[in-house]
């Protein structure tokens, strides 16, 4: 699972390398060639994957032989992608998550695990134009998340799902995160579904979305 080389290095190989030798099967194979020359074909989103879901061709099921780091290169470097699904294990050291930040196409990014390298993730929230939906289903490093949240954008949709973060962020991280919801008045849609927080998680949140003032945009809190 190797994947940590730099993005100079993949934009000189990248019409050289042989795919059978960065990938596991030959739909992961065909995933990525597909990435490589440009092509859509990803119904609503492409999933990538440690258990398959529904088997389907837009699956990328993550195996040891699987070079993250060329599967974040090419969706990075793809213009046509829309959609990405993230739930597998990334191993530390991967420059997967830098590579998929480079994307200037992606309209929904749906996170279900922990991608570690949270601050990169602010490149995409903040210099991809298009990317209007994010849904995240776990975060494992609530200060980068929230400095990575915190970019200005064009999101308007935002989801927290099933998490429950009474458990897992203190005052301090959740105060981070509705700190940087300051910077996104154009949300029109928030949904905060099956999170566990307590009075004082609520009061801050519900500060920050009153800090929005005439500018809030909002239409939907769940």
């Amino acid at each position: 699972m190797v994947g940590s080389r730099d993005y100079t290095y993949y934009k000189e190989h990248a019409q050289d390398v042989k795919l059978e030798d960065i990938t596991s099967s030959k739909r992961n194979k065909n995933i990525i060639q597909k990435l490589r020359d440009g092509n859509s074909d990803f119904k609503d989103s492409l999933y990538i994957l440690d258990q398959p879901m529904e088997d389907d061709d837009c699956e990328f099921i993550v195996q040891r032989s699987d070079d993250l780091g060329w599967l974040g290169y090419f969706v990075g470097e793809n213009k046509r992608l829309g959609g990405l699904f993230i739930k597998c294990y990334l191993p530390p050291g991967t420059s997967f998550i830098e590579g998929i930040c480079r994307n200037r196409s992606i309209q929904s990014l749906n996170i279900e695990c922990d991608i570690g390298d949270y601050l990169s993730l602010g490149s995409l929230v903040g210099n991809n134009i298009f990317l209007d939906s994010l849904e995240v289903g776990y975060i494992g490093n609530a200060h980068d998340f929230s400095v990575a949240l915190g970019q200005r954008s064009h999101l308007k949709y935002l989801h927290f799902e099933y998490m429950d973060l009474s458990e897992d962020l203190s005052d301090e991280e959740v105060s981070g995160i509705a700190q940087a919801l300051l910077a996104q008045p154009q949300l029109e849609d928030v949904r905060l579904e099956s999170i566990g927080l307590d009075g004082n998680g609520w009061a801050t949140l519900a500060t920050a979305f009153m800090g929005w003032g005439r500018n809030s945009k909002l239409k939907k809190l769940d």
